[in-house]
């Protein structure tokens, strides 16, 4: 049987925030869309898109499981039977850019929302 790739893939960096996830969406919908973590091979022959959440960039562990998931991306891997040639898409929440320039063509895209300042003052008058 020839695979299809018709799914999209959720690559969450710790298995907390992969349960948080899960409790949070009621999706339960494996054939479209399927969900791991970094550092336990998340891509599958049937994904079609690669969804990276960037782990914190104090989590170095995470930092370099997904380094090394992204460097699968690269044209010369080492073990092609093992690259990926889906798209790969990561998501950044967090304030520190990923660096992404020694890992070939990924395009920095930004969305900005507006920031909503809240403060409290100490005088009631």
């Amino acid at each position: 049987d020839e695979y299809v790739r018709n799914r999209v893939k959720i690559v969450f960096p710790t298995v907390k925030e992969l349960m948080t996830y899960r409790r949070s969406m009621a999706l339960a919908a494996p054939d479209v869309v399927s969900l791991s973590t970094l550092g336990f091979d998340p891509v599958d022959e049937r994904d079609n898109l690669i969804v990276v959440i960037a782990p914190s960039p104090d989590d170095m562990a995470g930092v370099t499981a997904m380094e090394n998931l992204i460097a699968r991306t690269d044209q010369n891997y080492v073990e092609p039977d093992q690259r990926i040639t889906q798209p790969v898409v990561v998501m950044n929440h967090h304030m520190m850019p990923v660096e992404m320039i020694e890992f070939g063509k990924f395009t920095s895209v930004y969305h900005l929302r507006l920031l909503s300042v809240q403060y409290m003052t100490g005088d009631a008058t």
